[in-house]
């Protein structure tokens, strides 16, 4: 596999993840909500689940994505490392 076909599904898979990271972090801000927003608003403790999973659940989905994301961001970093240090040198930055 090339470098640019390489760049071009590690940006892909960047995008995914940050799309599902957002997604996930709405649904548990407003779907799935804490104890107390769902005694506030339902009157008592009710337990609220989205696909057969609660909040918690969810949460650990976003946590493993966010550590996806950045190790997937360490290596877009690595593989753009030239270009960064070219364009650092362009504008008298040293790295």
């Amino acid at each position: 596999m090339n470098k640019s076909k390489a760049n071009l599904i590690i940006d892909a898979l960047l995008f995914l993840c940050v799309m599902a990271i957002t997604g996930i972090g709405l649904l548990m801000k407003y779907v799935l909500l804490p104890g107390k927003e769902t005694t506030a608003i339902y009157g008592r403790k009710v337990d609220l689940f989205l696909f057969g999973m609660d909040r918690h659940a969810w949460g650990r989905i976003h946590l493993i994505l966010a550590f996806v994301f950045l190790g997937l961001l360490t290596l877009h970093v690595v593989l753009h490392w030239n270009m960064i240090r070219y364009i650092a040198d362009s504008l008298e930055v040293k790295l």
